[in-house]
């Protein structure tokens, strides 16, 4: 992982897209 702006811009997404449980 040399780029961690992409890990980072990954790891936001995969939050955003994970279902969150009221």
């Amino acid at each position: 992982m040399t780029n961690q702006s992409e890990w980072q811009n990954y790891a936001a997404f995969q939050k955003q897209s994970e279902p969150h449980p009221i």
